[in-house]
């Protein structure tokens, strides 16, 4: 009996197991740029002994925003992005990636990058949020302040330029005056 007992305790309480640390930070990335802009991104990857990391990224369709694996499917040239990274690095401790995306159209995009270690099932995934906007065109009025070039800001910046201009014109006509008595 006290041989079955010692055997159990040896398979059970002494038989070692390997697992592999794996994380990444941060959990997320979020890219915000204009179409055909080049967007840059770092995520830090940490592993607890020397492995090799395979990477690939899902998205899902334009302007769906929640975690849900499934949803993700496409590849992102189905989408008219251009990602960039590495697709398998081999490393050791702790390894910065950089991921680059280039959207050709505009629209919230939101995409996952899977990492995974190689002949292993052990992954994780980073949370990709990208929205591309078109850079507003900007024009500085003479009281430094900054108003879009829209129909909404257009009237804005007629209600500041025209009390400026309104008040130039009244100092103009009091130098002109005080000017006219004097001669």
């Amino acid at each position: 009996m006290e041989k079955y007992f010692l055997f159990f305790f040896l398979i059970f309480f002494l038989s070692t197991a390997s697992s592999i640390d794996f994380q990444a930070s941060p959990e997320e990335l979020d890219f915000y740029g204009a179409p055909k802009e080049k967007i840059c991104n770092n995520i830090t990857l940490q592993i607890s002994e020397p492995s090799t990391i395979l990477f690939q990224d899902k998205w899902a369709e334009r302007n769906y925003n929640k975690r849900d694996l499934t949803k993700h499917k496409l590849e992102s040239k189905s989408l008219n992005l251009e990602i960039e990274y590495l697709s398998n690095i081999e490393f050791n401790n702790s390894k910065e990636l950089e991921i680059c995306i280039t959207a050709k159209d505009y629209g919230n995009f939101h995409g996952i990058l899977l990492s995974r270690i190689k002949d292993q099932q052990t992954g994780i995934g980073v949370w990709l949020n990208l929205e591309i906007k078109q850079k507003p065109n900007l024009i500085n009025t003479i009281t430094s302040h900054t108003i879009k070039k829209d129909e909404q800001n257009s009237s804005q910046a007629a209600k500041l330029i025209i009390p400026i201009l309104t008040i130039i014109l009244l100092i103009q006509l009091i130098i002109f005056i005080r000017k006219k008595k004097q001669s």
